[in-house]
C-alpha cells in the first residue's frame, strides 16, 4: 500500500491546526494547574477606609494560623489548604473584621478593608449631614462598641437624638459628657439651642448659654443672651 501524501498547502493547514490544539491544551493545563492544588501560599493586604495600608494588623485563619501585616499592609500565609476558611483581623483602634472565604486559586489575593474609630466618627457626621438616620444609628453603635464614653462620639449621638425627634435624650447625653469632665463650649451652646428651640425652656437655655459665654467670646451669642434675658424679665414683670 502506498503511503498517503499531501500537497504543501494541505500540510501547512494541518500544521496550523496542530499548533492551535497544542496552545489550547497548554492553556487548559495552566488553568488546571491553578485550580487543582492541595495547598499554596495565600497573599493578602489590609487597608483602611482612606485606602491607606494598615500595619501591624493581627490576622488569624481558622483560629490556628496567625500572621502580622507589614508596613505596607501586606501579609502571607505560606501553606494554606485549598477550600473554605475563616479569617479574623484585629488592630487597636479599628473595628474587628471577620468573614469566611474560599481559597480556590494559586493567584488569589485577599484584600481586607478595616475601619478605624475616627473613620467611624467621620461616617456618623456624614450620615447626619445627609439625614441618613439608619446609617447614622449603625455607625454610632459600632463606634460605641470601640469606645463607649468617647466625648466626640457621645456628642454626635446627642445630635442624632435631637435631629430624630428625641431632644430629651439628647440633653441627657450632653449632660453626661459634662459630668465626665468634658466641658467644651460647643456642648453648652448645643444644650442652649435644644432648650430654646426644641423644648421651649428659655430659663434653661439662658443658663447654658451663660456657661458657654464664660468659655467663649462670642458677640452674636452675647446679643442672644441679652435678648433672652430681657424676655424672661418681661414675663416675670407681667
Amino acid at each position: 500500500m502506498k503511503a498517503q501524501t499531501y500537497s504543501e498547502p494541505i500540510k501547512a493547514c494541518i500544521f496550523c491546526i496542530f499548533l492551535l490544539l497544542l496552545v489550547a491544551s497548554c492553556k487548559t493545563l495552566k488553568k488546571d494547574d491553578l485550580m487543582e492544588f492541595g495547598s499554596a501560599p495565600l497573599l493578602g493586604m489590609v487597608y483602611d477606609y482612606d485606602n491607606q495600608p494598615c500595619q501591624d494588623t493581627q490576622i488569624v485563619i481558622d483560629n490556628e494560623e496567625e500572621t502580622i501585616s507589614d508596613i505596607n499592609g501586606r501579609f502571607i500565609f505560606n501553606n494554606l489548604s485549598r477550600g473554605e476558611h475563616y479569617i479574623v483581623a484585629k488592630k487597636k483602634g479599628y473595628e474587628t473584621l471577620s468573614f469566611s472565604f474560599r481559597f480556590v486559586n494559586r493567584s488569589q489575593v485577599l484584600y481586607l478593608k478595616m475601619i478605624s474609630f475616627h473613620q467611624l466618627l467621620r461616617e456618623i457626621e456624614n450620615a447626619i449631614e445627609n439625614s441618613n438616620w439608619v446609617d447614622a444609628e449603625s455607625f454610632i453603635r459600632r463606634a460605641e462598641a470601640l469606645k463607649k464614653n468617647d466625648p466626640v462620639q457621645q456628642y454626635l449621638k446627642a445630635i442624632y437624638f435631637n435631629e430624630t425627634g428625641n431632644p430629651e435624650e439628647a440633653v441627657q447625653t450632653l449632660l453626661a459628657i459634662i459630668k465626665n469632665g468634658h466641658k467644651e463650649p460647643i456642648i453648652y451652646l448645643t444644650l442652649s439651642d435644644i432648650y430654646q428651640y426644641r423644648l421651649n425652656n428659655i430659663p434653661e437655655a439662658l443658663k447654658y448659654l451663660q456657661e458657654y459665654l464664660k468659655l467663649e467670646e462670642d458677640r452674636e451669642m452675647q446679643k442672644r443672651f441679652e435678648k433672652m434675658k430681657e424676655e424672661i424679665e418681661t414675663e416675670t414683670n407681667e
